[in-house]
């Protein structure tokens, strides 16, 4: 055990050693960023950050912003708290649609989700009415189903999985194999399966999309490797997920059915969301340091394949 530890170790040092760490925006970020929350890439590389509330502070600003693919400021839209369309009040979860890069934000104190065009002009919302089906109190996590396009909403409140269409309709609820404490973040995985961050209970839940049955769970409490303090966010790509271990200050690689890769603290202080675009770099918001990074390396995919026993990609 303490070889391996002391393995994981070395290899976690020459991992952070070989990774470069760059802001997205530039220097200066409290000029462009208050309180950073998801992260999501566009298919021609634009990169959207959403903001919002972390505490009482007055100058918190609720928005999302678009970048190019450099890093560049394109856009922003939204600015103060309200409930009109393309007004936000703590729009915490977003995802790209894979299709036609529609822009789909959970705006969760709103009880809501808007849907934006790709340069960022408001299309439509939908809000189920209280008390019926499909109804959203406080949705954290959104991602689309890359075969059926069926959107899947987290209800972080309620610890429920909502399933709508294209439309915002409401179809299901996807029952979920294990009780959901507080679930923030969700994903799919390559072959299609539903990834949620299942934030209190510490883990991360991978379960069938079509019949809710479970698939994997990764993780448990505590701060060792392959452990969660508080995980917010899961992204699957190039078949591992990561995700943001939010109390514990890192990110965290798995394969997707489980194994622990690496674990990465590269400074980071409070990862809220994590995306990997299109190059294979890993983006991080972090709301305390109010800022996004981006974390990438050529040599990266090589020292993680050297992870893992051979075969096991």
């Amino acid at each position: 055990t303490t070889t391996t530890t002391t393995t994981m170790a070395t290899m976690e040092a020459v991992v952070e050693e070989l990774v470069e760490k760059k802001e997205l925006g530039g220097g200066g970020a409290a000029n462009i960023y208050t309180y950073p929350m998801a992260v999501a890439v566009m298919s021609d590389g634009r990169v959207v950050v959403t903001q919002g509330d972390g505490s009482s502070s007055s100058h918190h600003v609720h928005n999302f912003l678009i970048f190019s693919p450099e890093g560049e400021l394109l856009k922003t839209v939204g600015g103060d708290k309200g409930r009109k369309p393309g007004q936000f009040d703590n729009p915490r979860g977003m995802c790209v649609h894979p299709c036609d890069d529609t822009i789909w934000i959970a705006d969760s104190k709103n009880h809501r989700v808007q849907v934006f065009s790709p340069q960022g002009d408001f299309k439509f919302e939908f809000r189920p009415a209280d008390d019926t089906p499909g109804y959203l109190n406080e949705p954290r996590g959104i991602c689309v189903h890359p075969a059926s396009l069926q959107v899947v909403v987290v209800d972080n409140a309620a610890g429920k999985l909502q399933v709508f269409d294209e439309t915002g309709q409401h179809l299901r609820e996807l029952k979920a194999p294990l009780e959901l404490r507080r679930p923030y973040g969700c994903c799919f995985t390559s072959n299609g399966h539903l990834a949620v961050a299942d934030n209190h209970n510490s883990r991360v839940l991978i379960m069938d999309f079509h019949t809710g049955e479970m698939v994997q769970v990764i993780g448990k409490a505590g701060s060792g490797a392959g452990e969660f303090n508080s995980p917010l966010s899961c992204w699957s790509a190039a078949g591992y997920i990561v995700v943001g271990d939010y109390s514990n200050h890192r990110i965290q690689l798995f394969t997707e059915d489980g194994r622990h890769v690496v674990s990465l603290k590269c400074g980071l202080r409070s990862p809220l969301n994590v995306h990997v675009d299109n190059q294979g770099r890993i983006l991080v918001s972090d709301i305390a340091a109010a800022c996004v990074w981006w974390f990438y390396s050529d040599q990266l995919s090589e020292i993680l394949a050297d992870a893992l026993p051979p075969g096991k990609m």
